[in-house]
């Protein structure tokens, strides 16, 4: 309300002083024709309502050019001037609503390029104080952040790090870091490799997931995993780099115990006298070890791979084989312990103990089969030598 009452008393004074430059002006010109009866005219006097009026009201301020420029002509007919006055003062009118309207189209130009300034400076503010709130919480993100950042200016000085970073690096003063080269806290043999990541940063504009390895205060290495990216400022030019660095110690001693576990069950595979596969959905072999192979008259385990058992064997030991390996994923339980006769590439048959389990993905879906096979042809020849020489007693 006092907003509302403050304009309204604000325009009352702007009429008031248009009244009081109008009455001088009308005194001004009757004195001047009328009384003195004279053809001079301080018209220079009556532009400052005119040009006032067209500033406040715009448009609406012509009233006040077109009545000053009415009052001049009229005063001509209160006075006995000569013809050369009247023209005079026709032309005074005339600049009279000329001006006026110059000043009035320029005054609401004014006026919206004020109110443009004031809605861009409105988004701007917002804009800014959006910024600041993202910037802030970007802030605290970093802070907080796990993983260690390092901001560094475009000759790869470090400009600021993170809490993070202090620890990685094993210092709790930002000093240690702050104006050192990013380049002097990578391991010396890893430095060809930054020089290469850097290169594809400045064609691509960031690098992810590099393998480095960083010198940490007391002079030990880290095995760390780099993503480093462009920073650009509000013209769009390159400013700097934000890299971001995870410690990747623990992965690493993981896949060395992955590396070793698969080389143990590989030597597994390859040195024991049992078959031991893998099957895929459809019963294609999708993984042997060395005895398999062998059985099956190959010598490399990897040229079994995609094949059935209807690749190596009679029909009937192949429909069953597979027939257990459907049971098996069917009813998603192991078959343990049963016994088949197989043969041979050249012919021999072989009496084995087979064992067959499903193998399941990550969602626990099963998606085939893995199994071993263990040979028992001699104990079951001992059984049947067993059966015949109780049977010869019998007789």
């Amino acid at each position: 309300m006092s907003e509302i009452k403050f304009k309204r008393e604000k325009e009352r004074y702007k009429i008031l002083i248009i009244v009081i430059l109008i009455s001088f002006s009308c005194f001004l010109m009757y004195y001047l024709h009328v009384i003195l009866g004279t053809e001079v005219v301080f018209s220079h006097f009556f532009y400052i309502p005119i040009i006032l009026a067209s500033l406040w009201w715009k448009k609406k301020g012509l009233v006040v050019a077109v009545s000053l420029a009415l009052l001049l002509v009229l005063s001509y007919f209160l006075s006995a001037g000569p013809d050369v006055a009247f023209v005079s003062d026709l032309l005074r009118a005339s600049m009279f609503i000329v001006v006026a309207a110059a000043v009035a189209m320029l005054s609401e130009k004014m006026t919206k390029a004020e109110a443009g300034l004031r809605e861009y400076a409105k988004n701007l503010e917002e804009t800014v104080e959006e910024r600041t709130k993202e910037i802030k919480k970007l802030s605290e993100a970093v802070k907080a952040s796990t993983e260690s950042i390092v901001i560094s200016d475009l000759e790869g000085k470090i400009t600021d790090v993170n809490e993070a970073t202090l620890k990685m690096y094993g210092t709790g003063n930002k000093g240690n870091l702050v104006g050192k080269s990013s380049l002097d806290l990578i391991a010396p043999e890893d430095r060809e490799k930054v020089f290469a990541a850097m290169k594809e940063v400045m064609e691509k504009g960031y690098v992810k997931d590099q393998e480095f390895r960083i010198v940490t205060k007391n002079g030990s290495k880290l095995p760390v995993e780099m993503s480093v990216a462009i920073m650009k400022g509000m013209d769009g030019e390159p400013k700097g780099f934000v890299g971001v660095t995870r410690d990747i110690t623990e992965r690493k001693w993981a896949e060395e115990i992955l590396v070793k576990e698969r080389n143990l069950l590989r030597a597994l595979m390859d040195n024991t006298p049992d078959w031991i596969f893998f099957k895929d959905a459809k019963s294609r072999i999708i993984r042997s070890n060395r005895a398999h192979a062998q059985l099956l008259g190959l010598a490399d385990p990897k040229e079994v791979v995609g094949k059935t058992d209807f690749d190596f064997f009679p029909k009937k030991q192949a429909k069953e084989a597979f027939a257990d390996d459907n049971r098996v994923m069917e009813s998603n339980r192991a078959l343990v312990d049963r016994v088949e006769k197989i043969t041979d590439a050249d012919g021999i048959e072989h009496w084995f103990s087979v064992t067959k389990i499903p193998r399941h993905s990550k969602k626990d879906e099963v998606i085939g089969t893995m199994g071993i096979s263990r040979d028992i042809t001699k104990p079951v020849d001992l059984d049947q030598f067993i059966k015949v020489v109780k049977s010869i007693k019998e007789f």
